[in-house]
């Protein structure tokens, strides 16, 4: 009931009180209306802290403006007169130091001019001489009542209170300075918030780098393998997300929690490209009155993710053309060849039946210090059988056939230890067209 509207009724002795419950039914239906009209309504919308009162063992602000959760709205210092600093005693630890205002409690003087009663009154009462908006020569004192914030310890913001965090006190040191957390941050309406600036810098450079990595990493000519279809998509990714962390630097207004809750759609995103754990879950949820730990946890995994080495499961291997027809495939890791797949891509201007079926039969392959011995002495070497289909790792070119080297021949074992894989063709196979093709197992 205290919040009901005045009855203004024909004959009426109009006393104070009925002005005083007027400002307090108008409070509270604008209390109402903000809560109403968003979820996460209050917050900081600026806030700076004098730095130079921590050297002294002191918490103050410099600038600050926002709104409460009961709808109150500050600004200081232009529109109200800042707080005095608060003295942090010697035992603090990991506290936070709050921006607050008493509450408006039925039955308890809500105004006051000084006394004890200042500190818990939620206005304090100034007398200001305020001009005639027609003539400015003509002036009276008015008695007008100014939000009565102070700043004050966690540990001394009782029920009585309502405020937001401002800093987090790590400890007083033994000179008597001030450790402030300065990964803290409180909570926000906007991302005008030095922390937060730059976690939008870090993302916008982070995808742009990945994004310049990959455009010159692509190349046309490796076809469309499965790396080069991951590739293909991250840079699509990275493109999708590029123009919204080049505009909200440019929106320095940008609701705080709109820019997290799209940290986590880039997070859904990019987690596809985790091999071990594509599917998205224990995502970092918002915490509006604790924006520092969800964005701390979100920004971790956002680094890792676009640090990602994208594995290469299928690597084409250039082959040399020597003397007298034979191709020389040189291994920069000699292990691969006992932990993966090789696969030999042919193409020729013949029937792909007649490649089938005669290749085997007419392809030389071992160790390229044996193949002038294999060749001559008309030696199996390494066996290759056809296979239906091209493996999945690989690309699918139209008009190929595909084989597959035998790893049990006597012939495939001195790989590791030799100079790289050679193979010689014989016969005629017009418009011939090879590719090598290592599959991690």
């Amino acid at each position: 009931m205290i919040n009901n509207r005045v009855v203004w009724s024909e004959g009426l002795f109009i006393q104070q009180q009925h002005f005083q419950q007027l400002d307090r039914s108008i409070d509270y239906r604008f209390s109402r209306v903000a809560a109403l009209g968003a979820e996460w309504f209050w917050g900081f919308s600026a806030l700076e802290l004098d730095t130079g009162m921590a050297e002294v063992g002191k918490v103050g602000l410099r600038r600050a403006a926002g709104v409460l959760k009961d709808g109150s709205v500050f600004s200081f210092p232009d529109n109200l007169e800042l707080p005095d600093p608060v003295d942090v005693p010697a035992d603090v630890r990991d506290e936070l130091i709050y921006l607050a205002i008493p509450l408006g409690i039925e039955g308890r003087a809500t105004h006051a001019y000084s006394g004890a009663e200042k500190h818990a009154a939620r206005y304090r009462v100034k007398d200001l001489s305020i001009s005639d908006v027609f003539d400015a020569q003509l002036a009276v004192d008015i008695a007008l009542a100014e939000e009565n914030y102070q700043l004050l310890l966690a540990r001394d913001m009782s029920a009585e209170f309502i405020g937001l965090p401002v800093a987090s006190v790590v400890e007083k040191l033994v000179d008597g300075r001030l450790q402030l957390d300065a990964a803290f941050i409180p909570p926000l309406l906007n991302c005008h918030h030095p922390l937060v600036r730059q976690c939008q810098h870090e993302l916008l450079g982070m995808f742009r780098q990945r994004g310049v990595m990959i455009a010159e990493g692509i190349s046309v000519e490796r076809g469309s393998g499965a790396a080069d279809v991951t590739e293909f998509l991250m840079l699509q990714t990275v493109n999708r997300h590029l123009p919204f962390l080049e505009q909200q630097l440019q929106r320095p207004a940008l609701p705080f929690s709109d820019f997290y809750f799209y940290c986590q759609q880039m997070l859904g995103d990019l987690r596809v490209f985790l091999p071990a754990k594509r599917l998205l879950d224990n995502v970092p949820l918002y915490q509006h009155e604790q924006p520092h730990l969800c964005l701390m946890q979100i920004m971790k995994q956002l680094r890792e993710l676009l640090t990602l080495v994208i594995d290469q499961s299928a690597i084409r291997i250039d082959l040399q053309e020597r003397q007298l027809g034979v191709r020389i495939a040189i291994m920069s890791d000699s292990a691969l060849y006992g932990i993966s797949r090789f696969v030999l891509a042919v193409k020729a201007e013949v029937a792909s039946e007649v490649v089938r079926s005669r290749l085997p039969s007419q392809i030389k392959v071992g160790p390229v210090e044996k193949i002038r011995e294999l060749v001559n002495l008309h030696l199996p070497g390494v066996a290759i059988s056809s296979l239906p289909v091209a493996p999945p790792q690989i690309p699918f070119h139209a008009g190929f056939c595909y084989f597959e080297f035998d790893q049990s021949s006597d012939f495939w074992r001195p790989l590791p230890n030799s100079g790289g894989l050679a193979m010689h063709i014989a016969g005629e196979f017009p418009g011939l067209q090879i590719e090598l093709w290592m599959i991690r197992s």
